[in-house]
């Protein structure tokens, strides 16, 4: 399996009324691990190209057409332009029965800040053949979360200076309540970062609280006597990422007098205890699954 690097997507305006499309020289499937996204997180598909026309084919841009983009209707029938129409695609060598394979996070590809349905599609165009390869359609929802925690305040000169709207939401998947930070420029209405803090039980509340940097604290139960502590910055970075267990206390977060925030109580986790404590089947989040997008 070969991967390839980092390329941009364009829509292809107006696909649905050209004419070529084909299927027998090029598989192109579309992945998606969910149905339901909040608004502003990371929306990552993967797309693979399989070549099956038994010879080596070098994709590459067309004068009028780039040799790969996404279909993205929003509703049934908006298709949305791409945030920035003019990328560049670099040519793309597949030799024949090869398969490539490709994360892309669509948002901030896509003006994709609307509620509700929504629709995606890869689409391959090979200007030597001048045919169109689709891909499978997956069908979306963008939805939002309930805010539990609000406030605004300002970024210092060197995180950017101005203000930051930092907000925490709960969002209701079909397998687990999960916990998400937000943070926005308040100003301008952009989104700086949107990601998933982890798993939210519905009977343990986060801890949250601002220390004296305005870096927002948050201590969160994630499993079985598991917490997992994070600290963020005003632009949606994540500054540390620690897991916890309750021993004979349970963590709590504590803001010191000189504003600073520590986590009192319980016992810090080790990747050595996580992995005698739990069997290799067991089905609770690991402190490596880093959120992604967040502000790197």
């Amino acid at each position: 399996m070969i991967k390839f690097g980092k390329i941009c997507f364009f829509v292809l305006l107006g696909l649905t009324t050209l004419s070529g499309i084909a299927r027998a020289q090029l598989q192109v499937t579309l992945k998606m691990s969910r149905a339901l996204y909040m608004i502003y997180e990371p929306m990552l598909v993967e797309v693979s190209i399989t070549n099956l026309s038994g010879r080596n084919l070098d994709l590459a841009d067309a004068p009028a057409q780039p040799w790969f983009g996404f279909e993205i209707f929003a509703g049934k029938d908006t298709l949305l332009a791409p945030v920035n129409p003019h990328y560049h695609v670099e040519p793309l060598h597949i030799p024949a029965g090869q398969t490539l394979k490709r994360t892309v996070n669509l948002t901030p590809l896509y003006p994709l800040q609307e509620f509700g349905p929504h629709s995606v599609r890869a689409v391959i165009y090979d200007k030597a053949t001048d045919k169109y390869f689709p891909s499978n359609r997956k069908a979306i929802e963008i939805t939002d979360g309930v805010q539990i925690w609000s406030q605004t305040v300002g970024a210092t000169a060197a995180q950017g200076g101005g203000n930051r709207a930092i907000s925490l939401l709960t969002n209701s998947l079909p397998k687990e309540n999960r916990l998400y930070v937000r943070v926005m420029n308040p100003d301008n209405g952009v989104a700086l970062a949107c990601y998933s803090l982890g798993r939210l039980l519905s009977f343990s509340p986060p801890e949250y609280t601002l220390d004296d940097k305005n870096q927002l604290n948050v201590l969160q139960m994630v499993g079985p006597r598991q917490y997992f502590y994070t600290q963020i910055d005003p632009n949606g970075k994540i500054l540390q990422r620690t897991s916890y267990l309750s021993d004979k206390t349970i963590p709590k977060l504590s803001r010191e007098d000189l504003g600073f925030v520590v986590v009192k109580g319980g016992k810090l986790d080790s990747p050595e205890a996580r992995a005698a404590r739990q069997p290799p089947t067991a089905n609770l989040p690991k402190l490596s699954d880093r959120p992604i997008g967040a502000g790197e």
